[in-house]
This record gives C-alpha cells, structure tokens and sequence, in this order.
C-alpha cells in the first residue's frame, strides 16, 4: 500500500460519505458494496463474500455489532481491500483451475498472483480508472499545491472567508451538538454549496477561446458528490487509538474533527467543487476542456459573483 496509499486513502474519503445517515470518515456494508460495485471489483453475486469480509476486516476491539452494523476506520478499510484482492485474484483463480481440471480441460497456466501484486492490480484496474474521473488524484493535488492556485486563493482570502464564517456560524444544528467556532459541518457545506448553485446542472458556461466561444452545460453535482468532496477534502485521520477511542466512547452529541472543516479544508473543497462542476462538463471536445486552474478560478468567480456574498457582512 506505500506506493499508492494516498490515492487509496482518498478513494476511502470519497466512498465514506456516500451513505447520508453515516458519518463522513468511516465505511459502512452499503458504502463498502457501492465501491466494489462502481470500480466494478466484485459484483452482488459475491455479497455473502462481501458481508464476510467486511465483519472480519473490523479488527478494533470485540464485536457487539451484527456484521451489517458495523463500520470500518481507513486502517479497516485497507485489511478489507487486502482481503477482496486475496479474494478476486487468487481465490477464485485457484477455483476456476479446479473447475477445469474436473471437466478435463488444461487449468490456466498464468501464475497466480501473490497478494502484493493482488492489491497493485486491484488499483491499477478499477481503483485509478475512478479517481480521474473524480476531483481527486495526484493531478488534483499537484494543482492544489501549484503557485498559481495558491495566489488566487491568496487573493480572494477576505472574501472567501467571510464566506465561511457565514456558514460554520450558522445555527443548524442543536445546542446539545453545537459546531466548535471555526469550523463547519458537513451539512453546512452542503447549504453553502446549494446556496452558491453548485448542486444541479441548469446552467451553461460561455467560454471564450481566441475570436470564437461555445457553449456548454455543466455536469450535475448532487448531495452525495458533495459530501465526498467534503470528506475529500479533509487534511487529517486518527493519527493514534488514543483520539478515536475518545470518539467511541463519546456519547453522540459531540462532533469529532474528521466531521468537520476547518478554513484550509473549506479552501479546498471549494477547488474541488470547481473542478467537479467546470471541469466534466458536456459536448465538449478534450482541447475545450478546462485545466484545474480554470475550474477552481471559476468556482471562486462563482462564489464572488453571486448575490449570497455580496449580502455577507463585513468583517
């Protein structure tokens, strides 16, 4: 997992959030199916594998929990996917050989594959064909770190952050789990993205290229593509046992970091809500497409342009 561990862990953070009745930083069985069904690493017909795996890969501790209501940290996450490459590439390799060699029929000679290559096959066939499609990946990090997105965010800071005060100040949620001053929830994030019409895909782009400019209509972005962005977006998982112990242990009401956003983090998202909206957009040709810089300029443009921050108060 050295290799690729950051890209694996941001496929974790996208797939976390996908169910909206669980939190945003840990995988639930029905959030655990949807990845394996949309990388198209094993389909329902393996489900009792699944569900066999997702129980033994739960490794914190005793289980008081039916398997199904269990939910796996990205540690948890990384055993399980071990175990469904096992699974994938040599399990049921070594069954088809012997369905084979009962039917009378040569066994395959490929070699079968060691778990190490198992897991490398596992991203390089159905993980990363995903990840480009999503605002996420080594592309998406290089651009979040380059001079030219660093100085646009620098110099649109006031206004941005006022537009974040506004948001992670707002009273959404109850007095029993108020959200910690400087920091927002994820459906905080999910009311600003919505305010901002970054949900949706009503509207068109004009763009223009020298004397000529197109049109073209942007893809729709819908609550669960926000909430993985927010999650997406976070700088920080448990570092020890000692901190998410403290969050099993809680009663509920209290809200942990990994539920929320700080301003860095807002930053963030909003470059990856840009790219999510500008950057697949239809009826284009791959010379029309944007670069992540002109998507993140223009979700910035976006939220500078629109009457919710022009009604935002001074700081």
């Amino acid at each position: 997992f050295a290799k690729n561990y950051v890209e694996i862990t941001e496929m974790y953070r996208l797939y976390s959030p996908v169910n909206s009745r669980g939190g945003t930083h840990e995988l639930d069985y029905i959030e655990l199916c949807k990845f394996l069904t949309e990388t198209e690493i094993l389909g329902e017909e393996h489900s009792n594998v699944i569900l066999r795996i997702f129980g033994e890969s739960h490794v914190r501790g005793t289980k008081s929990k039916s398997s199904i209501h269990l939910q796996l940290n990205q540690t948890e996450f990384f055993v399980a996917l071990t175990k469904i490459a096992a699974y994938k590439y040599i399990t049921l390799h070594r069954r088809e050989n012997a369905k084979m060699r009962k039917r009378g029929v040569s066994a395959s000679k490929a070699p079968i594959p060691t778990v190490p290559i198992a897991v490398e096959t596992i991203y390089l066939e159905h993980i990363l064909p995903v990840l480009e499609k999503m605002p996420a990946g080594s592309e998406m990090r290089a651009a979040l770190s380059s001079t030219d997105v660093l100085l646009l965010f620098y110099q649109h800071l006031d206004q941005l952050c006022t537009v974040f005060i506004k948001y992670s100040d707002s009273n959404e949620l109850s007095e029993e789990s108020a959200t910690p001053i400087g920091s927002m929830t994820a459906k905080q994030f999910g009311i600003f993205a919505k305010d901002y019409g970054f949900l949706g895909s009503e509207e068109r782009l004009n763009r223009a290229q020298g004397a000529k400019s197109f049109l073209k209509s942007l893809v729709c972005i819908t609550l669960r593509e926000v909430r993985q962005v927010f999650s997406a977006s976070q700088h920080d998982m448990f570092e020890d046992d000692t901190e998410e112990k403290k969050v099993e242990e809680s009663d509920g009401n209290d809200l942990d970091h990994q539920e929320l956003m700080d301003f860095s983090e807002f930053l963030e998202a909003v470059a990856r809500l840009g790219v999510l909206k500008f950057g697949g957009a239809l009826e284009v040709s791959e010379e029309e497409t944007l670069s992540h810089y002109e998507c993140i300029r223009l979700s910035i443009q976006k939220i500078l342009r629109s009457k919710c921050t022009q009604s935002c108060p001074e700081n």
